[in-house]
């Protein structure tokens, strides 16, 4: 199968049957099959059954109706993603209610549509590019997961050297806190004065050139101690 015809299974939530319909006939003229070339959807028009199906056959997109028998607006969004909290979901509904669509997107819904208010090929965009950023959301929090379990403390800052993240084993290894250390610079809560300014300056025209600078510090924790650090920074 082509990439141009991806491979994809959806679960469509709605309880009006002409308005699966019309979610279909999109569907198809997208082209979007399930692995093996059958057709991708699956319907459910409650949303008791639409869980229950989820549950049982894991999809790669909901598309959710917020106006269910068994369930109205932002809550219905609350309890699909609960039940799938790493599967993109894409509002369709009547309603075009900027407030609502934010309180949609707010509690985990990738896009919000207006039933009838979007051109041919809109939904099957919506859904492609919503599986995409599923994924690299999967992605990014993997790394974070990395990075936050990591042994060693790893510190990310801007181009003017302020810190905007920092992991638990930098807090474990400085007693400085997340929320101490973003906006501030090493330099200013770790100095003990045994490196000048300059062996600073030196340090950061490596960096910023795009060079890996490797060093030995003597830093300073929050209590006043001061302990030797291998640094790498990239």
């Amino acid at each position: 199968m082509s990439e141009s015809t991806p491979q994809i299974s959806i679960l469509v939530i709605e309880d009006d049957a002409g308005d699966f319909g019309l979610i279909r006939a999109s569907i198809r003229r997208a082209g979007l099959r399930r692995r093996g070339g059958s057709e991708s959807l699956d319907w459910a028009s409650t949303l008791v059954d639409g869980v229950r199906m989820a549950t049982g056959a894991k999809p790669d997109v909901v598309l959710l109706d917020l106006s269910l028998p068994d369930s109205t607006g932002i809550a219905t969004v609350q309890m699909m993603r609960s039940v799938l909290p790493d599967v993109p979901i894409i509002v369709l509904t009547g309603a075009d209610d900027h407030q609502l669509a934010a309180a949609a997107l707010e509690a985990g819904a990738q896009d919000y549509l207006v039933k009838g208010q979007f051109e041919h090929d809109a939904l099957g965009r919506a859904i492609r590019h919503a599986v995409v950023r599923q994924k690299l959301e999967s992605r990014l929090r993997l790394f974070e997961a990395a990075l936050n379990s990591a042994a060693n403390g790893i510190v990310i800052t801007d181009v003017n050297a302020t810190v905007v993240w920092a992991n638990p084993a930098f807090t474990r290894m400085t007693g400085i806190s997340l929320a101490e250390a973003v906006g501030n610079r090493p330099i200013e809560m770790l100095n003990t004065g045994q490196q000048d300014e300059d062996f600073y300056r030196r340090m950061w025209e490596t960096i910023l050139d795009g060079r890996v600078w490797s060093g030995e510090l003597v830093n300073r924790r929050k209590d006043g101690s001061v302990y030797d650090e291998a640094l790498t920074i990239s």
